[in-house]
């Protein structure tokens, strides 16, 4: 054979190496094998990944969530049509003031010790229940600080509760002295009819109409007493109600180990194998020799 054949059949086989490279996918068995190969690297990841997160599980300082649900309190209203109650103070308001008051500085309750705080206060669908949410480091402490909390604003609701109360207390003292005058201007009436005794038609008739006018004002002042008794009475108003009482937690919200050691475990399983191929890819890049340059002829 010429050396002119033999160079084009080398040139012929570089040239089939260029158009049909050699397939280099990677089979399962060349995956595992590397496993196999660098198991203890990955098992090393996996361990430290692990003992990360259980340091990190007891360092960190627990946290504990004490739950409570309030009702918001209704105040009667008289001569409103449609609307016969109204809340003694709009939930949503309600809400944000205790979450101000809980960052403000002169917050009364705040524990820098326990880190006590009010996570969440939100408004329930029916839209007059609430439910406010406390955080602190020990079960206790979150329990104590809501109850506090939670009894300032029953206090606070108890006593505009008291202030409307009393206003219509007051009203109803007012217009039941109004009533008695009338019946008192309507007995005078009665006498005076009678001593006339059909003396003075005239005059009789005039006050015959003039009691007819303090009939319809009496019966308009017991009707405004009937309503203001209904507005008054515990159908149409009601104080601000516990209807959940503070929780005293069993378990931290904070950490949760369990969940914790699952996302170390999965991140260090990815981290090892990742290291693994990385070394294996270094490994074989150093073990083969670098291509040699074409000789001249």
């Amino acid at each position: 054979m010429t050396q002119g054949t033999v160079s084009n059949l080398a040139q012929r086989r570089r040239d089939d190496q260029l158009y049909y490279p050699v397939d280099d996918e990677i089979s399962l068995i060349d995956i595992w094998n590397v496993l196999v190969k660098r198991k203890i690297m990955v098992l090393a990841v996996l361990l430290l990944s692990l003992l990360g997160a259980g340091i990190a599980v007891i360092v960190m300082t627990p946290v504990y969530e004490s739950r409570a649900v309030l009702q918001i309190g209704q105040v009667g209203q008289v001569g409103q049509t449609g609307q016969p109650v109204t809340q003694i103070e709009a939930p949503a308001v309600v809400v944000k003031r205790l979450i101000e008051q809980d960052k403000g500085t002169g917050n009364e309750f705040l524990d820098k010790k326990t880190s006590s705080s009010i996570k969440t206060a939100s408004v329930e669908k029916d839209g007059n229940l609430i439910t406010v949410v406390a955080q602190a480091s020990t079960p206790a402490a979150a329990q104590g600080y809501l109850t506090q909390v939670v009894n300032k604003l029953l206090r606070e609701h108890q006593r505009l509760l008291d202030y409307a109360q009393n206003e219509k207390r007051q009203y109803l003292n007012l217009l039941q002295l109004r009533s008695y005058d009338f019946t008192q201007a309507i007995q005078t009436l009665d006498k005076n009819l009678r001593a006339l005794a059909a003396k003075d038609i005239a005059l009789e008739i005039i006050l015959a109409q003039e009691k007819a006018k303090l009939f319809e004002q009496r019966g308009q002042l017991e009707q405004k007493q009937l309503e203001l008794r209904m507005a008054m009475s515990e159908l149409q108003s009601k104080p601000t109600a516990l209807i959940k009482a503070p929780t005293l937690p069993v378990d931290p919200v904070k950490p949760r180990p369990a969940f914790y050691l699952a996302l170390a475990a999965m991140l260090g399983v990815m981290l090892g194998v990742f290291g693994a191929f990385f070394m294996e890819f270094l490994g074989r890049a150093r073990a083969t020799p670098p291509s040699s340059g074409g000789q001249g002829a």
